[in-house]
């Protein structure tokens, strides 16, 4: 199983209809479950991002074709490793797309 650190915000079109920005993630979560990607967590956050969410997945065509398919949120993925040994041994070739990206802080 992989793990994936996915920021959610709302893109523009998304933002104009601020009711439904919940239900906006909580669909968003629903299709995930679907495509077999586990919600471990979800954190809501103010500022830049909406939400955190920490996946995991055997597939990871399929958590592409999440971030994808979703229409008023904008995903960026984030790899995960448990510690920073496992960070070191990850290829860019692992990544979902050439703009995801590793920090550190230490």
């Amino acid at each position: 199983m992989s793990t994936y650190v996915a920021l959610v915000q709302h893109t523009d079109q998304g933002n104009c209809n601020t009711n439904r920005a919940a239900m906006d993630i909580k669909d968003a979560t629903a299709v995930a479950e679907t495509l077999g990607i586990k919600i471990r967590n979800l954190y809501w956050s103010s500022g830049t991002y909406n939400a955190v969410l920490v996946l995991q997945t055997a597939d990871k065509h399929g958590i592409t074709a999440w971030r994808d398919s979703l229409q008023n949120l904008r995903v960026e993925l984030i790899p995960a490793a448990p510690d920073p040994d496992s960070v070191t041994q990850m290829t860019p070739g692992e990544w979902s797309s050439s703009s995801d990206i590793i920090q550190w802080w230490y």
